[in-house]
């Protein structure tokens, strides 16, 4: 079951960043976890953006913007 659930997120994170090359947007980091994949980017596409949700992440030094959106399975972030 694991090495198949692997296989599936490694094939959604391709896709997804083809996806995001052809919609010229660069991936910064990406991570793959047992729930979803994770893409951070800098600057995301314009599809994404009207998409997305807002979170303000907050610690001791302040708070910053975060930005959220799915495709193709993958969680995509920006701040």
């Amino acid at each position: 079951m694991i090495p198949e659930r692997i296989s599936d997120h490694m094939r959604m994170l391709q896709q997804t960043r083809e996806w995001l090359h052809q919609h010229g947007c660069s991936v910064e980091s990406f991570s793959v976890f047992m729930c979803r994949p994770m893409v951070v980017v800098s600057r995301p596409p314009i599809e994404l953006v009207k998409t997305a949700q807002h979170i303000c992440e907050r610690d001791k030094n302040g708070t910053r913007s975060v930005w959220v959106a799915s495709f193709n399975g993958c969680r995509i972030i920006w701040r």
